[in-house]
């Protein structure tokens, strides 16, 4: 006579589900956990932009034709800036876009 009744597991799921999450003790366990969460993809198209931006090519050639963006065609003023500024958020708005629809 076999008296003993079939043993029931847990579902992996709901044992991750009960563990308490890993504790980030380390500056390297952190920074591995920072860079799987972000884009560095968008992060160096970012910084692409950003130099192009900053270029002596993009003041003399972009801003350079614009009133008063500029003082003595080397210096941004106030309203370059703002001009870099808005140009900026409206490319990294375009990249992010093409990023999420993996077309870049």
């Amino acid at each position: 006579m076999d008296d003993s009744e079939p043993l029931e597991y847990a579902d992996e799921e709901e044992d991750n589900v009960n563990k308490p999450k890993r504790k980030l003790d380390s500056l390297g366990s952190m920074t591995g956990e920072f860079l799987m969460f972000s884009n560095l993809k968008m992060a160096f198209l970012l910084f692409i932009v950003y130099i192009l931006l900053s270029s002596d090519i993009y003041m003399n050639n972009v801003l350079g034709k614009m009133n008063g963006t500029t003082s003595f065609g080397v210096n941004m003023t106030e309203k370059g800036v703002i001009v870099t500024s808005i140009i900026l958020v409206i490319l990294f708005i375009v990249l992010e876009n093409l990023s999420k629809k993996n077309i870049i």
